[in-house]
């Protein structure tokens, strides 16, 4: 992705459209190795105004099926209330197996807050 595609993404992330925002994210999780990125998914993953962003970008970041994925997952489930943590849930434990696996791999991460996140995600689906 070039950095003007990138930018475009990130600044979409902002929108007041629900879609747009969605969308932004649902594309954005190709990149979540990446700082601003992952910061930014993260937020999304937390929409303040709508969970419908929450499932679409959670669902985008897991299909990338690795544990950079499940990482801003546990990230923002450990900062998450309690009806995006539901949403979380849902999204999460229709991969359940798989989620678990990558948590394993998250879990002993430097991150206290992925830790934290890590050691949630297991405890929802263990």
């Amino acid at each position: 992705m070039h950095d003007d595609a990138l930018a475009a993404l990130l600044e979409a992330s902002l929108s007041p459209d629900v879609e747009i925002r969605a969308d932004a994210g649902r594309q954005l999780a190709a990149w979540a190795e990446r700082s601003p990125v992952a910061a930014t998914l993260r937020r999304l993953v937390l929409d303040a105004y709508n969970t419908y962003v929450t499932d679409v970008v959670a669902r985008a970041l897991l299909e990338r099926d690795d544990v950079r994925g499940v990482r801003v997952l546990a990230q923002a489930a450990a900062h998450a209330d309690a009806e995006q943590q539901d949403h979380l849930y849902w999204v999460v434990q229709e991969r359940q197996e798989r989620v678990l696996e990558l948590c394993a791999v998250a879990a002993p991460d430097e991150d206290l807050t992925t830790r934290a996140g890590a050691a949630l995600l297991q405890d929802w689906l263990s």
